[in-house]
């Protein structure tokens, strides 16, 4: 079997185990997201005083039960989806994607000692 496909099934195997015991993981996860789709979130040029650009409202919230969240206000959701006006330009879903993907590999490479 190669190594991917080693990866691939045993980040299948501990996906639950990652998400829903692992706290700080769940929390590093979300921080890297929020890192990342503040990378990725197009920022517009109104720099009048008072604008608050939506990328500067991206946030991890943690609730009591140890959900955690990546947020984002103002006009986050147009931005996200698009509007007619507006084609949609994603940046939230996008990053919690490629971040969870990213902490599930870590997570299978380490509980089988794979390198590389």
């Amino acid at each position: 079997m190669q190594k991917t496909e080693i990866v691939k099934n045993a980040s299948r195997a501990t996906l639950q185990r990652i998400l829903t015991q692992d706290r700080a993981l769940r929390l590093k996860a979300a921080n890297e997201a929020a890192d990342m789709a503040r990378a990725l979130c197009p920022v517009s040029d109104n720099n009048t005083p008072g604008h608050v650009h939506t990328r500067d409202t991206i946030r991890v919230e943690t609730e009591a039960n140890g959900d955690v969240k990546v947020l984002a206000d103002g006009a986050a959701l147009w931005i996200e989806l698009g509007r007619e006006a507006a084609p949609a330009s994603p940046f939230l879903l996008p990053a919690c994607e490629i971040a969870g993907q990213e902490v599930i590999a870590r997570g299978a490479k380490e509980n089988l000692n794979i390198e590389g």
